[in-house]
């Protein structure tokens, strides 16, 4: 399948760059599907702001993607196909944390997604994996879940060009194998490290523990109360599992 891919030796950030320059990009090129790859990220965001570190051996990249037909669970669906791919091409048991991260089997944070939505037919990906143990030297003690990575082996970490070429193999499974809504919240469920679990929902406005019974059609988590067994859901906030 072709694509537009554009590798940057550094960036700031890999989606700022592909929102910044994608009208551009798609006036000049023959594809709609446009890949942004880099060996060295120096100003990453996560979800809401938060500032995504570029680890050693961790992948960042961007890509374009028409939008789940289901415009919100867009971002469901791109985890669910990661965990397929490293699940089939390596055999790695990788899971699933609402709304957007990618946990190892040890429940450790080893991968996240943020998407943005640039026009009706299309959203902005961003992805970042760690593939490497962090280095001693570097603080991770602030992060909300503890910091995992992915483990590919020697032969596989060796290719001189990984962040460039796996990062491609990637968005190229991740375009041959769309779901339909209906499969994300099938597979999403499967998936779900936390699934029938007791958890906790944060966010800026409140603080809410509850089950964990699964996520709507539109990618919102569906939580039970503890006490009157009612059933709340949340469309953001972030989960920590109790």
């Amino acid at each position: 399948m072709f694509m537009e891919h554009i590798h940057l030796e550094s960036c700031a950030s890999t989606q700022l760059y592909l929102s910044d320059n994608i009208d551009e990009m798609m006036g000049m090129a023959k594809s709609s599907d446009f890949l942004v790859t880099t060996n060295h990220q120096t100003d990453g965001v996560g979800r809401t702001g938060n500032k995504w570190d570029d680890l050693e051996q961790a992948l960042a990249f961007s890509f374009s993607l028409r939008p789940n037909a289901t415009f919100s669970i867009t971002p469901l669906e791109v985890g669910c196909i990661l965990v397929n791919y490293f699940r089939h091409t390596f055999k790695k048991e990788i899971s699933l944390k609402w709304p957007n991260d990618l946990l190892t089997g040890e429940g450790k944070k080893c991968g996240g997604i943020i998407c943005n939505y640039q026009a009706q037919n299309m959203v902005i990906v961003g992805v970042g994996i760690n593939l490497s143990k962090p280095s001693e030297s570097k603080d991770t003690s602030y992060y909300k879940t503890p910091v995992g990575f992915i483990d590919l082996g020697k032969e596989v970490m060796g290719r001189s060009n990984l962040r460039k070429d796996l990062p491609a193999e990637i968005f190229n499974f991740i375009l041959k194998n769309r779901l339909s809504a209906e499969a994300v919240v099938d597979s999403w469920s499967k998936y779900c490290l936390h699934i029938k679990k007791n958890v906790q929902i944060n966010d800026d406005n409140y603080e809410y523990a509850g089950r964990f019974v699964g996520i709507s059609e539109g990618g919102e988590a569906i939580i039970e109360d503890l006490a009157d067994k009612s059933i709340h859901s949340f469309v953001a906030g972030h989960l920590s599992m109790l």
